[in-house]
């Protein structure tokens, strides 16, 4: 039952994107998507039950229970991130033919940037490679092209790029 997938019609559309942390995606269009930031709104609950399940014995019913529960929480927050990259790359692949963005390197952006712990955080929870990722993945099947480019300069240059 493995179907091909089907391409798109063609919208002659050509967009590039800049990833960030404030705002998630900003394009060469104006569109501006902002970042949902789960880690911030799950941080105080993971620190809660990791506290809790720090207090029982290792092995004992309680802290299976309190581990269960805590991969739960992880579970949501993967689940909330996966939802919002899903649905962003499917907007760019529904709309664009070509998608323009930076081949960025997260391991450099936190290696080192000891006592930035707040940005590195967010730099993490951005999951840029696995959006990237998808895009390219979605772009396969829909006869759509991601073109990765030098993030040098960049960030000014992001409107220009994608009108060439």
């Amino acid at each position: 039952m493995d179907e091909e997938p089907k391409p798109l019609p063609k919208t002659n559309k050509v967009i590039g994107i800049d990833l960030g942390i404030n705002a998630y995606a900003i394009d060469s269009e104006g569109n501006k998507f902002e970042n949902p930031k789960f880690i911030d709104k799950t941080l105080d609950k993971i620190k809660k039950v990791q506290k809790n399940l720090s207090k029982k014995a290792k092995g004992s019913n309680n802290y299976k229970k309190t581990k269960l529960k805590l991969i739960k929480v992880y579970d949501k927050l993967n689940n909330q991130k996966n939802d919002f990259l899903h649905k962003l790359s499917r907007y760019y692949i529904n709309n664009y033919d070509k998608i323009v963005l930076e081949d960025i390197s997260i391991k450099s952006m936190v290696k080192n940037k000891k006592g930035q712990k707040t940005l590195n955080r967010h730099i993490l929870d951005g999951s840029w490679k696995k959006f990237i990722n998808l895009l390219i993945y979605k772009a396969e099947g829909a006869d759509r092209e991601v073109i990765l480019i030098n993030p040098a300069y960049t960030s000014k240059k992001c409107v220009s790029i994608a009108v060439v």
